[in-house]
């Protein structure tokens, strides 16, 4: 029997050196994929402060106010477009670096040009609320490509009504 017990032993510690072993390459391989993510990912804030429900699509946020609120900045960049689209009112993209940007749609005044470089949390325009439409929508864009807004907000816990993603 001691025989017995011996080989099961040498066999489980070879079974647990594998697991280690395995271990080490999964934890290499995560930390790999942590680097090629995002470096904004949990590092951005929400563009609006009062708001009674916000939509959320797997393409962004549609954040819903009832009176004039200030249009903060949700991190640190540079203005890389401030205008007007015909159908969708005013816009702002701003570029974070790290091929990331995050664009603003909404009916607000803006008087930040194309070229300012902008702080997290600064005012950057005043939405104007109407009787029909006060609506803000923002998202993420990494290389060009509509990210999962989410992931790259800092605080998650927001106000949501007919949430989808």
């Amino acid at each position: 029997k001691l025989d017995i017990l011996e080989k099961e032993k040498k066999e489980l510690r070879g079974q647990y050196r594998s697991i280690l072993k395995e271990k080490s390459i999964l934890k290499f391989k995560l930390n790999q994929l942590k680097r090629k993510e995002s470096i904004l990912l949990g590092k951005l804030r929400i563009p609006i402060k009062n708001y009674y429900k916000s939509k959320i699509k797997s393409k962004g946020i549609t954040f819903f106010y009832k009176k004039e609120e200030r249009l903060i900045s949700p991190g640190k960049g540079k203005i890389i477009y401030s205008g007007k689209l015909s159908t969708y009112g005013d816009i702002i993209i701003i570029d974070h670096g790290h091929k990331i940007n995050t664009v603003l749609l909404g009916d607000f005044s803006n008087t930040l040009k194309k070229g300012t470089f902008v702080k997290r949390g600064q005012v950057i325009g005043r939405l104007e609320a109407n009787l029909k439409k006060s609506n803000l929508y923002f998202e993420v864009r990494e290389m060009g490509k509509v990210q999962n807004v989410i992931g790259f907000l800092k605080n998650k816990k927001f106000k949501r009504k007919n949430k989808t993603i």
